[in-house]
Order: structure tokens, then sequence, then C-alpha cells
């Protein structure tokens, strides 16, 4: 009996760590959203992070398709090559690419980028005014889950549908 109250309680504790989390990443992706329709021309920030999903496979095996990646505003001077930048491309898209080579053209800093995944360098050099930070850390797959923050319709019943079926996936697996 009082092995089953131990467990009761690790359950909830473990269901309210959950919750808070996901109260954190709720708060954030609002600030986030305030940030994006109170600056449409700017990538939003939280506190200098900026958050970005991948989507394609120019930088595999590094950074995969669907993956959650974080960058941090920098000053363009301290960048060097192999680093991996966010910066806007010319169709004004972010775009996520390794430095090959810093160029000095007509006295001004530029950066000439890659995909590791691609056969070629990027057929433009990135000005300074165009990166949006330096990539620091990747979380694989989080589209699934953030996606509910970059959508037109934004939360609809489908992903509802996702997040409670995450959050009671430990009351199933207990039952059974």
């Amino acid at each position: 009996m009082e092995e089953k109250k131990k467990s009761n309680l690790i359950g909830k504790i473990l269901k309210s760590i959950i919750i808070l989390i996901l109260i954190v990443i709720l708060i954030l992706a609002g600030t986030v959203l305030y940030k994006a329709n109170k600056y449409p021309d700017k990538v939003p920030d939280i506190f200098g992070v900026k958050p970005f999903i991948v989507s394609s496979g120019s930088m595999e095996t590094s950074i995969y398709t669907g993956d959650l990646v974080l960058v941090k505003i920098v000053d363009p001077n301290t960048l060097k090559p192999n680093d991996i930048i966010a910066f806007r491309n010319e169709e004004n898209t972010v775009t996520t690419h390794r430095i090959i080579e810093v160029v000095n053209e007509n006295g001004e800093v530029k950066f000439k980028t890659k995909g590791d995944n691609n056969n070629s360098e990027d057929s433009s050099l990135v000005d300074n005014e165009k990166i949006e930070g330096i990539y620091f850390k990747r979380f694989p797959r989080c589209w699934q889950f953030f996606i509910v923050f970059t959508t037109a319709n934004g939360v609809d019943s489908h992903h509802i549908n996702y997040i409670s079926n995450w959050l009671n996936m430990d009351l199933y697996t207990r039952q059974n």
C-alpha cells in the first residue's frame, strides 16, 4: 500500500514538472509571437537567443530537417571560418550555414557560406547586417511540438490533441 502511495506521489511530481515546463515554453512562445507581430521585419529573440525550425537538409549531418536550432546574437566581427551562422538570404528567409571564408570586400567584412550537405558554396556573400546570430544548440525533431506556434491558425484541435496525448502518456502506461 505504501509503495502505491510513493508511486502516485512520484507520478504527481513528474506531471507537475512537465506542466511547469510547458507553461514556461508557452510563455516564451507567447513572447516570440508578440515580438514577431510588433516587429514583423525582425526575427524575434528571447534574451538575445533566436529559435529557428530547420526546413531543409543543407546542413545534414550536423543539423537535420525539423530540428529546432538556437542562435545567439553576436558581433559579426567575432565570426570566423567554421562557425555556423543564421542569416537572411536573397529571398529574405533565414538560412543556417557554415562560414567557409571571411572576405574583405572594399574594407567591408563579408562571409562566404556553404551548407555542409551542399556541393557548392552559397551564390552570394553575407553582409554583417544580414546575420541573425551564431548557432549554439540543436533540439532534434522539435518541429512536431513547436509547429503549434508557427502555423497561421495557431493552436487548433490537432495541436491540442497532440499536447494532451503527450501529457497523458504516463497515465496510459501506469494503467497497463
